[in-house]
């Protein structure tokens, strides 16, 4: 999904060229395909059950299970367990502001009935369902403008027993970005245009994050990621898997998508 669970690994932005091949694309090219691939996978509209497992880095664990509703520019992904976080609600939608995708979060509490719009690093920053990636990383916070990027190299990766060839991209942090990733590797299918591997290090070039793509799916002939692993510089680690990936019936109502439904959200109607 689009700026879904995967977004923060195609948000980066490319100023240069760097050849591999008479028919090679810019590095550029390779962002806007990995943005028109995980259009195409939402276009119409998908329905989605996420589980999520965590190993905390003090041995403990924790589970989650999450809803999802994806349009190209519009998320929203629904707690179904633990019971404890059950009706807990995130809406995510992108904006255009000044020619680049704004992302705008918004929390609902169903223990007190109330929407909140998500706006601060602290807010964004924090651990999405206990996992080790952030809400601004499965949310999709745009960062594409904060980063110069080239492509290094291509070179093979390794998916569950299949090989794929992949471009490396470099992403280097523009000086007046506030961005705590200074550099960003990123492996990009070549096929697909699937990010299957990205490697995140701090200002000291210490690794802060790294995830990958432990096996591949299809929907509607188009392959995409069935599962995922992230793991932080704490030793925390997070397993993503798709367990369900079908289309509407009919097309999603506008209120929907807005943070004043939030609360009305009933998944049964969706067939969750």
């Amino acid at each position: 999904m689009k700026r879904a669970w995967m977004s923060m690994l195609a948000a980066v932005s490319l100023l240069l060229f760097v050849g591999l091949g008479a028919s090679a694309l810019t590095a550029d090219e390779i962002l806007d395909e990995i943005d028109a691939a995980e259009d195409r996978l939402v276009e119409g509209g998908l329905l989605a059950t996420v589980r999520i497992e965590n190993t905390h880095s003090d041995g403990t664990t924790s589970g989650y299970t999450v809803y999802g509703i994806s349009l190209p520019d519009r998320r929203l992904m629904y707690f179904a367990e633990p019971p404890l976080d059950e009706g807990i609600t995130y809406l995510f939608v992108d904006e255009k502001v000044d020619g680049e995708t704004d992302t705008r979060f918004w929390l609902y509490l169903p223990v007190f009935g109330l929407v909140k719009e998500l706006v601060s690093e602290e807010d964004l920053g924090g651990g999405f369902a206990g996992s080790s990636l952030s809400l601004s990383d499965v949310g999709g916070e745009a960062t594409r403008a904060d980063y110069e990027t080239v492509i290094l190299r291509e070179e093979t990766v390794a998916v569950a027993d299949d090989v794929r060839t992949a471009y490396v991209l470099e992403m280097t942090r523009k000086p007046d970005a506030d961005r705590d990733d200074a550099l960003v590797m990123m492996w990009v299918d070549m096929d697909s245009y699937t990010t299957l591997k990205v490697e995140a290090y701090s200002d000291s070039g210490n690794l802060r994050s790294q995830m990958q793509v432990l096996a591949l799916a299809e929907i509607d002939g188009q392959e995409t990621w069935g599962t995922l692993e992230s793991i932080d510089d704490a030793g925390n680690r997070s397993t993503f898997t798709y367990v369900e990936r079908r289309r509407p019936e009919g097309a999603f109502p506008e209120e929907l998508f807005t943070a004043d439904g939030l609360g009305s959200f009933v998944p049964e109607a969706w067939g969750f």
